[in-house]
């Protein structure tokens, strides 16, 4: 069983996750993948088994798997983008988290607040 925190702290690992958001930069959800294909040229060296290796960058649009193209140039940029996007998705459910656990002491501590009744104390 986890240790309770107590409000300060958990609002202290709120403010640092909210940073951390802050600092993510550009996010690119998806995965590159490395592609084989030949060009199509009768000449070229693909026709003879060396395939040229294509940069695809698949992610879904509108419930649909979609590759799109993308230069070599770009793939650094690309790379760091969905780490970044791997970071939000790891941030967010910790935010998550932290304010699931903020609610449920607040909870408690209203519920000590309140008279039978249901009229809460002044």
């Amino acid at each position: 069983m986890k240790k309770q925190l107590s409000l300060s702290t958990l609002f202290k690992r709120k403010r640092c996750l909210e940073k951390q958001l802050s600092e993510l930069g550009d996010i690119l959800r998806g995965s590159l993948v490395e592609n084989k294909r030949k060009c199509g040229k009768p000449n070229c060296l693909c026709t003879r088994g060396q395939k040229h290796s294509v940069l695809l960058l698949t992610t879904k649009d509108k419930g649909h798997t979609v590759n799109i193209y993308l230069p070599r140039s770009v793939e650094r940029q690309a790379k760091e983008m969905i780490l970044h996007y791997q970071k939000l998705k790891q941030v967010t459910q910790s935010l998550s988290d932290v304010n699931a656990q903020i609610l449920r002491i607040k909870g408690r501590k209203d519920k000590g607040n309140v008279k039978r009744s249901g009229i809460t104390k002044g």
